[in-house]
């Protein structure tokens, strides 16, 4: 029995040496994926159409929220420049007050 195991092992050594040890990786890689996709139907022309679908929509539903997000920020901005002006409106206003107080003290 150990004899027909060494010349097997002994020819499946010398088959799978160098290159063509790589082609065989190369076979197995490639060989393996497809196989699993055949037999669990992943990725077939059926369900193609409906991942293309699904894609869309998802880019869709992104573009559309890269839209609000835009018009959020602009509203955002336009509100902080409000306030920002409101707010140097009434320091000026303060200020004015003040000066005016103090010309009246002054007099």
């Amino acid at each position: 029995m150990s004899a027909i195991g060494s010349r097997i092992r002994a020819s499946v050594k010398g088959a799978f040496t160098g290159g063509n040890l790589e082609l065989f990786r190369f076979g197995v890689y490639l060989t393996f994926p497809i196989a699993f996709m055949y037999y669990y139907s992943i990725g077939l022309e059926d369900d193609i159409e409906q991942q293309f679908l699904t894609q869309l929509r998802k880019r869709e539903e992104r573009d559309q929220m890269q839209e609000l997000n835009d018009r959020m920020i602009q509203a955002l901005t336009i509100q902080a420049t409000q306030r920002r002006a409101k707010e140097h409106e009434k320091r000026k206003q303060a200020l004015i007050a003040a000066a005016s107080v103090k010309d009246s003290e002054n007099k």
